[in-house]
């Protein structure tokens, strides 16, 4: 019988803890049960274990969402920019994965903007352009990046702009304080 050494407990038990630490849970954002109608302005709701911050933006759930689904947002019709501001319910650390993002009514790109921020300090900035109909667009800066809270503004004007749906994020579980 072969008794272990304590290089090899604490290397299994480094090893173990890593595996917890890169052990997440996805989460995604489809805007389905936030309540209210078409053109409704919600200022705040939560999904999925995610607290939303609304500004500019209004629901729409005439059915027009990626994949399907009934809800996506956009901006208003005559703002600029909308915002919506994403962080985990009670705290926490998360990933951005993708969004779906939409161009409606204009004959050229227009954009979405993902701000990523750590403890209120900006990490990584994407902008993803929205071309036509819904397309998945993954992190590019933000990839991999450990944040705390995302900003995704979608440009808007009379001409028309862009929507976004299923916004995916990756929880981040920290490593245990001691072993």
């Amino acid at each position: 019988m072969k008794t272990l050494n304590s290089r090899t407990i604490i290397a299994t038990a480094f090893v173990t803890c890593m595996g917890l630490a890169s052990t997440a849970q996805s989460a995604v954002l489809t805007f389905e049960g936030i309540p209210g109608g078409t053109g409704t302005n919600f200022s705040s709701s939560a999904e999925a274990g995610f607290d939303l911050v609304v500004n500019g933006l209004y629901l729409d759930t005439g059915g027009n969402g990626a994949g399907g689904s009934a809800n996506e947002l956009e901006g208003l019709c005559c703002s600029s920019a909308g915002n919506l501001d994403v962080k985990r319910t009670g705290g926490g650390t998360f990933k951005f994965t993708s969004i779906d993002v939409e161009l409606e009514y204009y004959s050229s790109p227009a954009t979405v903007t993902l701000m990523g921020y750590l403890g209120g300090i900006l990490q990584a900035t994407d902008i993803l352009v929205a071309s036509g109909g819904y397309t998945t667009s993954p992190a590019v800066n933000l990839a991999g990046v450990i944040i705390d809270e995302i900003v995704v503004t979608g440009q808007r004007d009379f001409n028309g702009g862009t929507a976004f749906d299923n916004l995916r994020l990756e929880n981040v579980i920290p490593l245990p304080g001691t072993l």
